[in-house]
């Protein structure tokens, strides 16, 4: 484990020193990239090594008050050198990958276990139960629902940044999504 170490990195004949303490954290990164694609991502945003990848499914944060907003919000408030929040998905030109295809858990549960599942979503959580059991939504709309979420939330302070891309599947480039 790296601690209080710093890294050279050369981009465009400047060299800039990267710290790599927890307690530089400046960037926290929410979504669904290949992990061998996150250091080209972090450099296309011009945050290499210093910030701190969560890992969200389809890009998607349906729950304002779920383990994964909490650990987001809990970083920014005892971090604060974290400025922004980016919110990445991977896609290809041609629309939803292979990766992006419909999943929908519950196959081959009961339908008493079903119905329950369905109150407990729909009632108690305010949550439409198939969008809840499905995978694969437009990694776009995922991520503007996502950003959104995130600069709306009550407790997520103003000062933050939250901006949402897209990542190439085949090339890492970079597409800005509007939120």
């Amino acid at each position: 484990m790296m601690s209080n170490s710093s890294l050279t990195h050369e981009n465009a004949d400047q060299k800039t020193s990267v710290h790599t303490s927890p307690n530089d954290y400046q960037a926290l990164f929410i979504g669904e990239v290949a992990p061998n694609k996150k250091p080209a991502v972090e450099q296309g945003l011009g945050c290499p090594g210093i910030g701190l990848w969560f890992h969200c499914e389809g890009a998607l944060l349906w729950d304002p008050y779920g383990s994964l907003m909490r650990s987001v919000l809990m970083m920014v408030h005892r971090h604060p050198s974290v400025q922004t929040i980016y919110v990445v998905a991977e896609s290809s030109k041609e629309g939803a990958s292979a990766k992006h295809r419909p999943v929908v858990l519950g196959t081959g549960v009961s339908e008493d276990i079903m119905s329950t599942l369905h109150y407990l979503l729909r009632y108690v959580q305010g949550v439409d139960p198939w969008v809840w059991l499905q995978s694969g939504s437009d990694p776009a709309v995922a991520v503007v629902h996502s950003v959104r979420l995130l600069r709306e939330h009550p407790l997520m302070p103003k000062s933050i940044s939250v901006q949402g891309f897209l990542v190439e599947e085949t090339d890492t480039r970079l597409w800005p999504v509007d939120a």
